[in-house]
C-alpha cells in the first residue's frame, strides 16, 4: 500500500522534469511558470465526485428486533487524473472513499491504477495493466448508487478488480476486449489464472438514438468482489472448479426516453461447500436489473427513473428476491445534481440476515467536477 501512495507523487516528478529542465536552460522564470502550466494543461486529465445524502432503511425480519437505520453520510468521494507521457503511453490513478455496506466497503485507498498503451488514431488495439476493473457486465442504473443503499445486484454479482492485463480491438462502434488475470479465489489444484471477454457496440452519442448492446464471459465468477467474500467465509479461498459467468446488456435512448437492462448468471452450480442454496444444494445464482424513464428539460433536467430487479439462488450472498424502486434527479446547475429515491425489497426465504423484506428512502446531493 506504501508504493501505491508513493505512485502518484513519482509519476507527478517524471511528468514534469522536462518542463522545469527546459525552463531552467532558458533563464526565465515566468516562461517557466507558464511552459509548466501548458505542460499540466495538454497532459493531465483528472475527474471528481462528491456524494452527500441522508438516508432511513428498515429491514423486517418478522421479529421485534428488526433492523432501522437512519443517518447522514458522506457517500463517495473519488478523484481520478490521468497523465499522458507520450501519445502511446498514459496512466491513471483512481483515489475512492465510499461509505458502504457489504462487498464494497472501502475506507479510502488506491481504488484502480494502470498503464494503458493506446492511440486510437493510429492503432486499433490497446493494452492497459495494472489493479483496474475488468469488462465484466455494465452496472447500469440511473438510481443514485448509495453503495450503503442502493447498490445494483449486477454489479454485486458481477464486479471485479483485480490486478489484471486487458488487450481491447476498436472497429468503428464497436469493441472487443479480452483479460486476464490472478483472482482471489483459485482451484483446489492451486492455479489462479483466469480470463474474460465482453464486446459491445456503441452508437455516437451525436445521434438522434442512443443505443448500447453487450456480451460479457467471465471463467471464474467467484472472482467477483462478492461472491469471492461469500466463499471466503464458507473458510475457504478456492472451488473445486471454477464456475463461468455470463452477461448480456442493452441500453437505449430516444427523445427524452430510456430504457436498460442487464443479466448476469454462473453457467453452473458451485458446490454446496463453497456456495450454498437455502436448501443446501450448490447454488447457481443470477441477477438482472430493469429501468425505464424520461429526461424532462424544463430549463433544468428532471429524469424521472422506474426500476425492477431480482435474483435467484442469492440468498447465501444477501440479495433480494425482488427489487421495486422509484427515483428523481434534478439537475441544480451545471455538474451539481439533487437525488430522491425509494426502495423496496422483498427476500428469499433463509436468507443469510434472516431478512423478509427492506425498504430505503434516500436524499442525496452529488456535485461532479
Amino acid at each position: 500500500m506504501g508504493g501505491a501512495r508513493r505512485f502518484p507523487c513519482l509519476m507527478m516528478c517524471v511528468l514534469l522534469f522536462p518542463a522545469f529542465a527546459a525552463a531552467a536552460d532558458s533563464g526565465d522564470t515566468g516562461d517557466a511558470e507558464a511552459g509548466v502550466l501548458r505542460f499540466l494543461r495538454d497532459r493531465i486529465e483528472h475527474e471528481g465526485l462528491i456524494e452527500f445524502g441522508a438516508l432511513h432503511r428498515s429491514d423486517d425480519s418478522g421479529e421485534a428486533g428488526s433492523d432501522r437505520v437512519s443517518e447522514f453520510n458522506l457517500i463517495t468521494a473519488e478523484l481520478a487524473v490521468g497523465m499522458r507521457f507520450h501519445s502511446w503511453i498514459r496512466g491513471d490513478v483512481t483515489l475512492l472513499y465510499e461509505d458502504a455496506l457489504g462487498c464494497r466497503d472501502r475506507n479510502g485507498a488506491v481504488d484502480a491504477a494502470s498503464v494503458t498503451l493506446q492511440n486510437r488514431g493510429k492503432f486499433p488495439l490497446s493494452l492497459s495493466v495494472g489493479r483496474l476493473y475488468v469488462p465484466f457486465g455494465a452496472a447500469l442504473t440511473r438510481l443514485p448508487d448509495d453503495p450503503a443503499v442502493d447498490q445494483p445486484m449486477t454489479l454485486l454479482l458481477g464486479e471485479t478488480r483485480e490486478e489484471a492485463v486487458v488487450a481491447a480491438l476498436s472497429h468503428s462502434d464497436f469493441v472487443l476486449s479480452g483479460y486476464l488475470f490472478e483472482g482471489d479465489i483459485g482451484r483446489a489444484s492451486g492455479s489462479r489464472a483466469s480470463f474474460g471477454l465482453d464486446g459491445r457496440y456503441e452508437l455516437p452519442e451525436s445521434g438522434p438514438v442512443d443505443l448500447l448492446l453487450g456480451i460479457s464471459y467471465i471463467s471464474n465468477i467467484a472472482s467477483s468482489n462478492c461472491l469471492a467474500e461469500s466463499v471466503a467465509d464458507h473458510g475457504t479461498a478456492t472451488v473445486r472448479d471454477y464456475v463461468g459467468g455470463i452477461g448480456a446488456y442493452a441500453e437505449v435512448g430516444f427523445a427524452g426516453f430510456f430504457a436498460s437492462g442487464e443479466y448476469l448468471t454462473a453457467l453452473g452450480r458451485f458446490q454446496a461447500a463453497e456456495l450454498a442454496r437455502a436448501d443446501g444444494g450448490g447454488a447457481r445464482p443470477s441477477v438482472w436489473n430493469i429501468e425505464t424513464g424520461y429526461n424532462w428539460d424544463w430549463g433544468r433536467k428532471l429524469e424521472v427513473v422506474l426500476k425492477i430487479a431480482g435474483s435467484a439462488e442469492t440468498e447465501k450472498i444477501g440479495l433480494a428476491r425482488r427489487r421495486l424502486g422509484f427515483g428523481l434527479n434534478q439537475e441544480i446547475c451545471r455538474r451539481v445534481t439533487a437525488s430522491f429515491a425509494l426502495l423496496g425489497d422483498r427476500f428469499h426465504p433463509g436468507d443469510i440476515d434472516g431478512k423478509d423484506r427492506g425498504g430505503a428512502i434516500l436524499g442525496q446531493v452529488a456535485v461532479r467536477f
